[in-house]
């Protein structure tokens, strides 16, 4: 009688079993942290439509909408500052930061004319980014920086930055860019024309014009003090 042998596996093929399984793994945590992503994003939206009602009811007791200095004035999530319009004040469900709030004042310097309320969502790619008119290149966004906020609500005017072209393909500044011009950008991330030669610690570049500015991202290094 022949004696039957019993081979196991060789190193191989449990080198190849462990490659499928860990590339079977790294798919599974890429769609997962993806729908962590969506579902972190749908939570975003359903703040700011909740926020949209309570601004409504708001300028229907007040005739206008909250100012910016109230809205920006709580410092701790879920807090009362809408009450009894808002119960909670919700924040981004990641950063916990509250969602960057400005009004869009009258001629006369009043905020009852409108409101931007913004936030930015993890995918990058959702088409409600463009249906709102901002754009899906990080470096762009909707405009006001930092961060790069992509989505939000407004009344009064666009969600976006006047003059977004949301399908410019925006330059390498500042490390391709200009390095001498007035133009920097604060803490803020808004555009100030102080002389960067002035400030050399904080300001090492300068833009031309507040457009070049506006697309550069605001990098840490060049913000500057109001």
């Amino acid at each position: 009688m022949k004696k039957k042998f019993l081979h196991g596996f060789s190193l191989g093929e449990l080198l190849v079993v462990c490659v499928i399984i860990g590339l079977l793994a790294v798919i599974v945590l890429v769609n997962y942290q993806k729908q962590i992503a969506r579902a972190n994003d749908a939570k975003r939206k359903t703040d700011l439509k909740k926020f949209q009602t309570a601004f409504e009811d708001y300028y229907g007791d007040n005739n206008c909408y909250p100012s910016e200095t109230a809205m920006n004035a709580h410092t701790s999530c879920d807090s009362a500052v809408l009450a009894p319009y808002l119960d909670k004040f919700p924040c981004d469900p990641v950063t916990r930061i509250p969602y960057l709030y400005t009004a869009i004042t009258d001629e006369d310097g009043g905020a009852c004319r409108g409101y931007r309320l913004l936030t930015t969502l993890q995918d990058w790619g959702d088409q409600d980014i463009l249906r709102v008119g901002c754009s899906q290149n990080p470096r762009l966004g909707c405009g006001f920086v930092p961060p790069q906020y992509n989505y939000g609500i407004s009344m009064g005017d666009t969600i976006y930055r006047a003059g977004l072209d949301p399908n410019e393909i925006p330059s390498d500044l500042p490390n391709g860019g200009k390095t001498t011009g007035t133009w920097a950008c604060n803490a803020n991330g808004t555009c100030n024309n102080k002389d960067p030669s002035v400030f050399p610690a904080v300001c090492p570049i300068g833009f031309a014009t507040s457009e070049d500015c506006v697309r550069s991202g605001c990098p840490n290094l060049i913000r500057c003090k109001n």
